[in-house]
């Protein structure tokens, strides 16, 4: 009992989760399932609907796929997941033990999925029940690592599984729940848990551009959107692109200004690498790479972590706070080569740029 308090505690501590307890907002989800189960041959529109809150997925006992677009909620769900199952775990005896499993760093350098838990759990055993796994971005992974996961699946089932995709990757379980967009409720409860006060006007500020109004939907857009409006003055970006901009531009002036963080270089060269690095990832179809991989990252690493827009991590070197500021500046690069009429139809014709040009409207 003593490791698993110990497990669980530093778990909550290192993923900084007891900030969320007066912040996160519970989404709704819907739930897609056949009509007959067992019939996977089932077409679409046999099957029913239903509306559920998250809570609802922390009392069942199956396994599930939550998914949702880029900036849903699925990262912030499965976390608050854990410490809603984590404070249970404390508290009550024979309580699952939530494991957070980022696959984000499942690189390479793992052989195995059962090798990449037991690092994660580190003096737990690991047992062939017990635990509920919270496996976030199955979209992240290649068709091969997907299969180490579904192998390791097969060999702890007793276990329980939740994991979080986009929508477009290839998902493990039957059940799935789409994470719904906020709506005007939620957001009006997002937006008081944020900005308390400043509220009022912010959502105000918001009712004046449908087209905001509709990104504000997305929890993470929201999220850029409210932070933006406290340190402008008042005022909102006008439309997608400029919010990814804006969002950037608030993160370096916070550190030079309130943390009072030096950089060495300046915005422009941090931004420069920033867009080279991502678009070096999109064309790899990779979410993160080993620091051997990536040129002049010695030179530039103090300040990428200083900006905290880039995570370094045992294996390897991801875009922090969200996969979507990789994909942000990786449109960036695109629209300077596309500038200069550079050939890049080849890299286009993949569908996973489809949302990186997005980004850039």
């Amino acid at each position: 009992m003593k490791n698993i308090k110990s497990y669980l505690e530093d778990t909550i501590k290192n993923l900084e989760l007891e900030q969320w307890t007066g912040l996160y907002t519970q989404l709704d989800l819907k739930e897609k399932e056949p009509l007959f189960p067992r019939l996977k041959e089932i077409q679409a529109e046999d099957r029913k609907e239903r509306e559920i809150g998250i809570e609802e997925v922390f009392k069942a006992s199956e396994n599930l796929c939550i998914i949702g677009e880029p900036g849903a909620g699925k990262t912030t769900s499965l976390k608050w997941l854990f410490l809603k199952y984590a404070k249970n775990a404390l508290t009550e005896k024979n309580s699952l033990i939530p494991v957070y499993v980022d696959l984000t760093r499942f690189t390479s350098a793992y052989e195995d999925f059962d090798g990449f838990i037991k690092g994660i759990i580190k003096d737990l055993p690991l047992l062939d029940k017990g635990f509920v796994f919270l496996i976030d971005g199955l979209d992240v992974l290649t068709e091969e690592r997907v299969n180490l996961i579904e192998k390791f699946i097969s060999s702890y089932h007793q276990n329980r599984f939740i994991a979080s995709s986009r929508k477009e990757a290839r998902l493990l379980f039957e059940k799935k729940l789409e994470i719904l967009p906020l709506d005007e409720g939620k957001m009006k409860e997002y937006a008081k848990r944020y900005l308390k006060d400043k509220a009022g006007d912010f959502l105000n500020e918001l009712d004046k551009s449908p087209q905001l109004k509709d990104l504000a939907r997305n929890p993470q857009m929201l999220y850029m959107m409210m932070r933006i409006f406290g340190k402008s003055g008042g005022s909102l970006p006008e439309n997608r692109a400029s919010l990814y901009q804006g969002f950037v531009d608030y993160i370096y002036e916070y550190n030079r200004e309130e943390r009072r963080v030096g950089f060495a270089h300046t915005k422009y060269e941090i931004e420069n690498f920033l867009s080279g690095l991502g678009f070096k990832f999109q064309c790899k179809n990779v979410v993160s790479l080993e620091e051997k991989d990536i040129s002049e990252i010695k030179e530039m690493k103090a300040d990428c972590e200083r900006l905290g827009l880039i995570c370094f991590f045992e294996n390897g070197v991801k875009f922090s706070p969200h996969q979507t500021f990789q994909e942000y500046f990786a449109a960036r690069r695109l629209k300077e080569l596309d500038e200069k009429q550079v050939y890049i139809s080849a890299v286009l014709e993949h569908p996973k740029w489809r949302e990186k040009e997005a980004l850039q409207r």
